[in-house]
């Protein structure tokens, strides 16, 4: 039944929360993979709930579960929590500033405000929420930089992208 998942997820978070207030929140791989399959639920409630409880993870390992289904996800409110998630990380979310670029396209004001949020929590930057403006600003940037994985330093690209041997998004450098 949708409503004891999205229940289940409710009760984690809040315990995830309370966890993150005494600077001690870990979560265990089953557990993070059990959260990561709820971003795919039938149910948009679920899939919502996931994204948030994704919040209080506070690790780069998020990064990949968001930009996939998340942030194209049917539903607006999905999207925008998946983009509001993505900014709670900081530099760390640098992984996803290409995909947050692209969601500045989006139909939805909402959606197209939390990951332009998201950007300037990101990277740093003032920028209108333009997405030709962010896009430009981002192709300069790639140019310039080299990606490589924080977890195999042999690892690097020209591009952004995921790590061939661990799937991690690799970093700029």
């Amino acid at each position: 039944v949708w409503s004891v998942r999205q229940a289940a997820l409710y009760g984690f978070r809040f315990q995830l929360e309370r966890m993150f207030e005494a600077r001690d929140a870990k979560v265990d791989d089953a557990t993070f993979e059990a959260v990561v399959k709820c971003l795919t639920d039938i149910q948009m409630d679920v899939r919502n709930e996931a994204v948030i409880t994704l919040r209080f993870v506070r690790s780069r390992n998020i990064i990949t579960p968001l930009v996939g289904h998340p942030l194209k996800d049917g539903h607006p409110l999905v999207r925008q929590n998946a983009a509001i998630t993505l900014g709670t990380l900081g530099a760390e979310g640098e992984g996803a500033v290409p995909f947050l670029i692209e969601v500045l396209r989006d139909g939805d004001t909402k959606v197209v405000e939390a990951a332009w949020t998201a950007l300037q929590r990101i990277t740093g930057r003032e920028f209108d929420r333009t997405y030709a403006w962010w896009r430009d600003w981002y192709e300069d940037e790639e140019k310039r930089m080299e990606y490589v994985c924080p977890d195999h330093p042999g690892v690097s690209e020209h591009s952004v992208g995921l790590c061939p041997k661990c799937s991690l998004p690799l970093r700029r450098q």
